[in-house]
């Protein structure tokens, strides 16, 4: 199963590659589904609507048919964009067999914050509220423990950028700041 499959590109690749019976996509995005039947169909994949944060009890008939016995639940750049995380972790556990493994890729972009000074990283903080590392991987970890997934197994690597520290910090976060900042104050001024 490839949570999070978007436009199908990588439930594609996975079928390909691994030889599977049956691989599911799922998406929250109807319109990427719809973007994975016609483009990303091949004979043994199939793509479904579906957000894993929600309670089990409202899941799709054809997915909950599949409880205990997913082998692979895969998922590329995406579980950073949920917020229930452990009604997701249990959905994930519900999904998988005994013998399942889950492999996911969680986006975190490390300390963009480590060249700056104290006092820019204060006001940094004010508008981003960018999480640390910790709390990124950590709140996965102790969800999939509290699942019941307990041998978790991590590899780390460090992000590296294609862009030189000049475009971040001289282009891309000061204009940043400019904009949230006006949208904050919007916010402020508009529901005060």
């Amino acid at each position: 199963m490839d949570i999070g499959c978007g436009s199908g590109n990588t439930a594609k690749i996975l079928s390909d590659e691994l030889k599977y019976d049956r691989i599911i996509g799922v998406d929250i995005d109807p319109n990427m589904i719809e973007f994975a039947r016609i483009n990303n169909q091949i004979k043994n994949t199939e793509y479904i609507v579906q957000d894993i944060s929600n309670d089990w009890s409202l899941w799709d008939e054809k997915l909950k048919k599949l409880s205990g016995k997913v082998s692979v639940i895969f998922s590329n750049y995406c579980l950073h964009w949920i917020n229930d995380i452990e009604r997701a972790a249990i959905n994930i556990s519900h999904l998988l067999s005994n013998t399942g493994i889950v492999v996911v890729d969680v986006l975190y972009c490390g300390d963009i914050y480590r060249n700056v000074t104290n006092e820019e990283r204060k006001k940094f903080d004010e508008i981003l509220k960018y999480p640390t590392e910790q709390k990124v991987i950590g709140r996965w970890v102790s969800a999939f423990k509290n699942a019941g997934l307990t041998k978790i197994d991590i590899k780390y690597w460090e992000p590296k950028s294609i862009y030189p520290q000049k475009f971040y910090f001289e282009g891309i976060f000061p204009k940043m700041i400019n904009i949230l900042s006006i949208i904050k104050i919007f916010f402020l001024c508009y529901y005060n």
